[in-house]
């Protein structure tokens, strides 16, 4: 979604933009990864080839893997619908560099992301035996002469598996973030990694356990200009603080920003203007609320401004681990 404008971009009360993710249901057999252990897949197995593995159909669960043959190439292959490959989080670009962006209260901007429901159900593995023993191929050592492989099926409880949130870029000179922001992703039970593991020849390994990204805040962008070598954010100031009062009930599309008065200030100083200028006037200043911030469950906030960006004393970000919170100011 691209709102583009020069003096404003306004989100009235109640309004919401959504691009989050969809949430679907499936059946666990989708998940089947399938393929044919021929002498590529075996080919750092010396001790199977020529074994009842070679040219074997094997069937594995890829939350559990193979510890025989190099599955990557089925894992890495995994046919998905239009509406399965919607459950990622969208891009929602705001701008207005000559201006400001509004969103009033209750306003929703959604990116999180959405996933797969897995329903209970079966799946197929293949199973080896050596001697008296039975060795799921996922825990199978890869050293041992095999003498049968079967397949048997399992029954399987269904799990959650949260994909990737989307991000909000904002570009204006002064911002009001009075609403709610989305950018949260869903962690299933076996998400629990950075990056879907591989093995120490570089194979993937399994499936379906990388963690799901959590959304990306922008605010500002570096808009170079021919006539100068400084970069312009085109923010001009920011401050977090822990709460911040919201737009009075009478500013309409039309008001004035830098003329309110009276909300989260004092005396007839607006809070919403800098104590910096330029050649055309005193500057904005754009408050945001630090509660507003880590409800959004972001994993990623960058804010870049002209002038600078100030963190008050009281005011707490809660980002979670793996998360990144990046500051730029010129001052």
């Amino acid at each position: 979604v691209l709102l583009d404008a020069e003096q404003r971009v306004y989100l009235g009360e109640e309004s919401r933009i959504d691009v989050s993710g969809s949430w679907i249901d499936r059946p666990f057999e989708d998940t089947q990864v399938k393929l044919q252990l021929n002498s590529v897949e075996l080919r750092d197995e010396h001790g199977q080839k020529g074994g009842v593995l070679q040219g074997e159909t094997i069937y594995v669960n890829p939350l559990e893997g193979s510890n025989i043959g190099d599955i990557s190439g089925a894992l890495a292959y995994e046919e998905k619908s239009a509406q399965e490959r919607s459950t990622y989080g969208g891009e929602i670009i705001m701008s207005a560099t000559g201006g400001d962006i509004i969103q009033r209260e209750v306003a929703e901007i959604d990116f999180s992301g959405g996933g797969v429901d897995y329903q209970d159900g079966t799946l197929k593995v293949t199973q080896l035996r050596s001697g008296d023993k039975v060795y799921d191929i996922s825990d199978a050592p890869d050293h041992i002469h095999y003498d049968e492989a079967v397949t048997i099926t399992k029954q399987v409880s269904g799990y959650v598996e949260g994909d990737d949130a989307g991000s909000l870029k904002l570009t204006a000179r002064g911002l009001v973030l009075d609403g709610t922001m989305d950018g949260a992703a869903t962690q299933g039970p076996y998400q629990k990694e950075t990056a879907e593991p591989v093995n120490e020849l570089g194979n993937q390994t399994l499936r379906g356990v990388k963690v799901a990204e959590k959304g990306t805040l922008l605010i500002g962008e570096n808009v170079r200009t021919a006539s100068s070598s400084d970069p312009d954010y085109v923010v001009d100031e920011v401050v977090i603080a822990d709460k911040v009062s919201p737009l009075p009930s009478d500013f309409t599309p039309e008001s004035d920003l830098k003329k309110v008065t009276g909300t989260g200030g004092s005396g007839s100083h607006s809070p919403y203007v800098s104590k910096y200028e330029d050649a055309e006037g005193l500057l904005y200043k754009s408050t945001i609320s630090a509660d507003t911030l880590n409800a959004a469950g972001l994993g990623t906030i960058q804010i870049a401004t002209n002038t600078q960006l100030i963190i008050e004393q009281d005011a707490e970000i809660l980002m979670g681990s793996n998360s990144k919170f990046q500051a730029i100011s010129r001052r």
